[in-house]
């Protein structure tokens, strides 16, 4: 414990006390009680690199100084930053000599060790009051924070004073040393916008107040008062960074801008900048990047620099090759594990209030439905570095659709300092914020362990009492493996096994194993993917297609069950489920074809760069394709080698082959042990091994039976096959067709007669033919004639006059005349029959209330307010807001817009409605030219869990369903995409 006997000491006797007020930002006075003995002396809001605390991390700090005349007690001292509850976090006992100071860090580590004490609150970067109260909760000092740039503080001069400055200079731990200033300088601004030219350039650089001086640097040094003055535009020939800073007098020095400009930097790929102080990455001391003073000259240079956890300032931006960009100050540390003596390292961006923004308020990943993340990675690719330089990657993408908790990935050509730093993979980075994110989990209430026990986030006891439980009970007894099973996640459980079993990683589960669990009832573990640069037959490792890695993951280096597949597969039932499901994923997500088109998929993002990036680092293009051959090798011969080490291992029979399709097609889908398939299906299975079959109808049908009348009329069933089998689900119609717009009360300028408008409610499209329509009168009997049909959420139009009503809706021309009976404008019953007589739609409108009434001397149309309410009920239904109605258009009264005269000029995705919703919400779009487009619905965890529409449409407005029948209640995001332009929608599922 260091001390400061007075107020003129030096920091050899300085006490350090922790506590975490991120984002202080001192910067009006408070200080009601200047001549109280216990003062707040000092604060900074902004810690870059001022000072560490005791875990290496550059918190926020407070500094209180006892400026009496006697030692004091801190014991019930109250920091608060709220006055409402200004004891937040109370002081444990500590002595404060007369003229000593305290220095608070902040953390929101809430430690009340006296040696080391953090409090349990963070304050607003944008400010707010930082409160000191007594033990009898008598508030002796306080200050209210405000904006505040990097490294600045601001304290009392002279010391105990009244009076607040913001100082260039801190001086944590000892008197403040001044000089003060009120303000800060504004930034200056580039006179050219950062991002690719391709051509050489001037860039120029103004401020707005006169007398200001600029100062820049090239290179990333941060500018000082002895660098160049600005006085004429910049001459840019090459890729280069700028950095520039104010000096306005009487004022503070600004804050930092920087600018990367890419000449001639043509790239397919996101372009990343890091721009930093060069001392920052290569100084011997305090580098990031270097063996440094720290390290073992001798590879593998233990205690080196980038082995330390250093965090360093950064500035990032990203250059989208579509022309967006986003640039952020952050803070950055070499990331990984040996891979960290590779020349070209790994970083780990961190956004913090210490450098502006706590987040960084970007879609890094359009694959995910995120668009703010507080960490990203920037990734070598580990033992895969300069070979394929992307298998980890690429298997997440293989595995995008398994139950998985997955890191998304992008590759990204990188510059540092305006050097070309050759190919880096952006990634997720996988903490308690990205839980948070996909599972919607409180992120500071999760457990998060790497194998076996060691902690990152949390607790280890619970994953401790789980493996005691199953290492003192055999699973092959159900009881027992049902605890197991209500402690973990057991269909992502099965899927990370078979991920990580099939594409061969031997770098795993002895290493590379993360697993997590929220801390509330009924939380269950899960297993986290990252590190898969060992699969799909690393160079260098002995891993071909033939390697036995379900015997290796099985037995290889476990005396226990801390890896608990072992001890799961004795249950019967957990055994079937991951035979089922290896299968079934060999069938599809790991079939070859669909694994070669992902990998070819990552080779065309990264051709055009690779060859640069390989030269960069000492390689050729041929070293790129060599190890492309024998990563496609072995994704071509791994499935034979497979299934004989899953018949070897489990004493399986022979393989036999499922069929699987539905009656009608497009009535509905089916479920598999672990995938939902398209339909038709052929996949595999083993002889007497039985497998689990659900039935799942698609709106507007109902699940009738199955083709093989000894299976049990049930939706979900368990098959066993004794040798190839095919099997039909049989789905009827149920409500495809449903009245939308009723017409009884033309106004008198304006009349059609009377008609009625039908909605398709299915994704397919109707043939009308033989339908009929009645009133109450069932002599009043319409019969819809040959030719009559009704597009996927379509409409039809039954009218009395083909002609007369085209004459007066000359835009509409799904029509259908003959009607020869009218409707009473004081309501009746209306109904709808199949071709067999079944009714599908009735309905008795009105004219009174509950029923919209009629408005004086007008005839507006009855229109349903959304397709899929129940029409039978008066809620549903509004008079049009339209003239004359929405004939075969979306209603007036839908609060989705009923249309757009013409394409938008951009991708645009209206709001769904309804939302909430259940089951079904309806989404319109717009489309600015004529393509493929499709929409992805993803859940919490960014699974792909259904795709409701995937078509090539014309340029215009267009909408279809998402029915989520059969989903659990909870957020997801629908994701529409048109030629790599993409919109995201949240939706939330109640019932």
């Amino acid at each position: 414990m260091m001390r400061v006997g007075n107020c003129d000491c030096g920091w050899s006797d300085c006490r350090v006390l922790s506590v975490l007020l991120l984002g202080l930002c001192l910067g009006v006075v408070g200080g009601e009680r200047v001549h109280a003995q216990v003062l707040v002396n000092e604060a900074q809001s902004a810690n870059a690199s001022t000072l560490e605390d005791e875990d290496g991390d550059h918190e926020d700090w407070i500094e209180i100084l006892n400026a009496g005349a006697a030692a004091v007690d801190l014991a019930g001292y109250r920091l608060s930053d709220d006055p409402l509850q200004p004891d937040m976090w109370v002081f444990p006992s500590i002595s404060l000599d007369p003229g000593e100071f305290l220095i608070v860090f902040a953390s929101g580590k809430d430690r009340r060790d006296p040696e080391n004490p953090h409090t349990n609150f963070k304050l607003d970067g944008d400010g707010e009051p930082v409160l000191l109260s007594d033990p009898g909760g008598t508030r002796v000092d306080s200050v209210h924070t405000g904006f505040m740039i990097s490294d600045i503080s601001e304290g009392r001069l002279p010391a105990q004073g009244p009076e607040w400055f913001r100082m260039e200079h801190p001086s944590p731990g000892v008197a403040n040393l001044g000089p003060g200033y009120l303000d800060i300088s504004l930034p200056p601004m580039f006179t050219l916008p950062t991002g690719l030219y391709w051509w050489a350039t001037e860039v120029g650089l103004y401020h707005v107040v006169a007398g200001t001086e600029v100062r820049y640097t090239v290179g990333g040094r941060l500018p000082t008062e002895t660098d160049p003055l600005y006085t004429e535009p910049l001459a840019v020939d090459s890729t280069t960074v700028l950095r520039a800073r104010a000096w306005t007098p009487g004022k503070l020095p600004s804050a930092t801008i920087t600018g990367t400009y890419l000449v001639g930097e043509a790239s397919s790929l996101p372009i990343v900048s890091l721009s930093t102080d060069p001392s920052n990455l290569w100084d011997p001391d305090i580098g990031i990047h270097v063996v440094g003073t720290n390290g073992d000259p001798n590879w593998p240079h233990d205690g080196a620099n980038f082995f330390q956890n250093w965090e360093r300032p950064v500035h990032v931006e990203v250059f989208e090759p579509g022309g967006e960009t986003f640039a952020q100050d952050a803070g950055f540390k070499i990331f990984g594990g040996s891979s960290r003596l590779l020349p070209q390292k790994s970083f780990r961006l961190i956004a913090r209030t210490n450098y502006g923004d706590g987040d960084f308020d970007y879609p890094f990943f359009p694959d995910r439905p995120f668009d703010e993340y507080d960490q990203a990675i920037l990734r070598n690719s580990g033992q895969d570095w300069c070979l394929a330089h992307f298998r980890d990657g690429v298997i997440q993408r293989m595995a995008w659709n398994l139950d998985i908790d997955l890191m998304a990935f992008r590759p990204a050509v990188t510059f540092l300092n305006g050097e070309y730093w050759g190919i880096l993979n952006l990634r997720e980075r996988q903490n308690e914020d990205y839980l948070a994110a996909h599972h919607g989990v409180d992120p500071d209430a999760v457990d998060i362990l790497r194998y076996p026990y060691n902690v990152i986030e949390g607790d280890d006891q619970p994953f401790r009492d789980l493996i005691g439980f199953i290492d003192g009970h055999p699973l092959d007894e159900p009881a027992n493996y049902a605890v197991v099973e209500a402690q973990i996640e057991i269909p992502s459980f099965i899927d990370y096994n078979v991920m990580n079993i099939y594409v061969g990683n031997v770098d795993w589960p002895g290493a590379n194993t993360k697993y997590w669990q929220p801390q509330a009832p009924g939380g269950k573990w899960r297993y986290l993917a990252y590190d898969l640069d060992a699969g799909l037959d690393l160079d260098w490792v002995v891993n071909g297609p033939d390697h036995d890695t379900l015997r290796y993951a099985i037995d290889k280096f476990y005396p226990s069950n801390r890896y608990p597949l072992r001890a799961l597969l004795e249950s019967a039932e957990f055994r079937q489920d991951f035979i089922n499901a290896f299968v079934e994923h060999m069938d599809t997500d790991f079939h070859p074809e669909a694994m070669l088109a992902q990998t070819d998929a990552v080779v065309a993002e990264m051709d055009a760069d690779i060859g640069r990036h390989m030269e960069r680092w000492g390689y050729g293009y041929s070293h790129w394709t060599a190890s492309m051959v024998r990563l496609r090798d072995f994704i071509e011969e791994r499935p034979l080698h497979m299934l004989s080490h899953l018949t070897t291992c489990f004493g399986l029979g022979d393989t036999i082959r499922i069929d699987l399709s539905v009656d009608p097609p497009g009535a509905g889908r089916m479920e598999l042990t672990a995938i939902t398939v398209d339909l038709p299906h052929s996949g595999r299975g083993f002889a007497n091994l039985p497998f689990r079959l659900r039935a799942v109808p698609e709106l507007g049908y109902d699940f009738l039976g199955w083709s093989d009348p000894g299976l049990p009329h049930e939706e979900s069933i368990t098959v066993t096959a004794l040798a190839d089998t095919s099997l039909v689900a049989v789905f009827r119609p149920d409500e495809l067709v449903a009245i939308n717009e009723i017409n009884c009360r033309s106004a008198d300028e304006f009349d059609p007669g009377d008609w009625v408008e039908l909605v398709n409610r299915t994704q397919r499209g109707l043939d009308m033919e033989g339908w009929h329509f009645r009133d109450e009168n069932d002599d009043h009997d319409f019969e819809f004639p040959p030719g009559s049909t009704i597009p996927p959420h379509g409409y039809l139009v039954l009218c009395e006059d083909a002609a007369l009503f085209r004459t007066l809706f000359p835009e509409v021309d799904n029509v259908v005349g003959g009607l020869n009976f009218g409707l009473r404008g004081s309501g009746e019953l209306v109904r709808i029959y199949s071709p067999d007589m079944n009714l599908e739609d009735a309905l008795t409108y009105g004219s009174n209330p509950p029923w919209p009434a009629e408005p004086d001397e007008e005839g507006p149309t009855l229109e349903l307010i959304e397709p899929h309410r129940d029409n039978a009920l008066p809620g549903s239904w509004a008079n049009s807001r339209a003239p004359h109605g929405t004939p075969c258009a979306v209603n007036s009264v839908s609060p989705v817009p009923a249309g757009d005269p013409a394409p938008p000029a951009a991708l645009t995705l209206r709001a769904p409605f309804p939302n909430p919703f259940n089951p079904v919400t309806r989404i319109r779009f717009g489309l600015p030219r004529a393509g493929r487009v499709r929409a992805v619905v993803y859940d919490l965890r960014g699974r792909r869990v259904d795709e409701p529409l995937r078509a090539t449409l014309a340029a215009g407005w267009h909408e279809f369903t998402w029915n989520a029948r059969g989903r659990a209640s909870g957020v997801y995001f629908l994701r529409l995409e048109q030629e790599g332009t993409t919109h995201t929608r949240k939706l939330l599922l109640l019932k």
